[in-house]
């Protein structure tokens, strides 16, 4: 809104300078102190192309008579108003492009603000769930080292007891063989009697 605000001004300049009508003065009644002004009377305004050219010309049969003001050159070079116009409206129209560009930069660094936040929770998620799981793992393995040290306790009563039962087993074999080895020296009681 602005802009077309700003706009105004240099298009009513531009509108005015256009239709102004230069005096045209007749070279063969030039107007002094001594003779009268001889104006010419209006004949309508006339519409000039950027090439100074009058836009629709009129018909052969038109009187050729008519003057109009001279054709204005305009060479970009030369700082005209026209010129002037079309660098201020290709200016506006960049700034209008370089806002909408702005914008769209806006929108994209919101929606990767968005997404950066939601890896952040995600990650802060990710990071308790780690903590539990660190949590659940000391928890198992200590479960794991007590288990270990009740079988090791286990295997070594087991170990005592089978070791007791071997040596008791030892000890009957010993008591046996020694009775064995006392009957087969002892006599027979059929070799006493002849």
């Amino acid at each position: 809104m602005t802009q077309r605000l700003a706009s105004i001004p240099l298009a009513c300049l531009a509108l005015v300078a256009s239709c102004a009508q230069i005096p045209v003065v007749d070279p063969a009644n030039p107007a002094g102190p001594q003779g009268e002004s001889r104006v010419e009377p209006w004949s309508g305004s006339r519409l000039y192309a950027r090439d100074g050219s009058v836009v629709g010309q009129a018909s052969a049969a038109a009187p050729q008579d008519t003057r109009t003001a001279a054709p204005r050159e305009l060479d970009s070079t030369d700082g005209g108003r026209m010129y002037i116009l079309e660098l201020y409206q290709k200016a506006i129209d960049e700034r209008d492009a370089l806002h909408g560009e702005l914008e769209g930069l806006r929108t994209q660094m919101r929606s990767v603000q968005e997404a950066l936040i939601a890896s952040e929770n995600d990650l802060d998620a990710a990071d308790v769930q780690i903590e539990q799981l660190q949590a659940e793992n000391k928890r198992l393995l200590a479960e794991n080292v007590e288990l270990a040290a009740r079988l090791t306790t286990a295997q070594i009563r087991r170990l005592q007891v089978e070791k007791i039962l071997l040596e008791l087993r030892i000890e009957e074999l010993s008591a046996l063989q020694a009775a064995a080895a006392q009957s087969d020296s002892a006599p027979r009681p059929e070799e006493r009697k002849p």
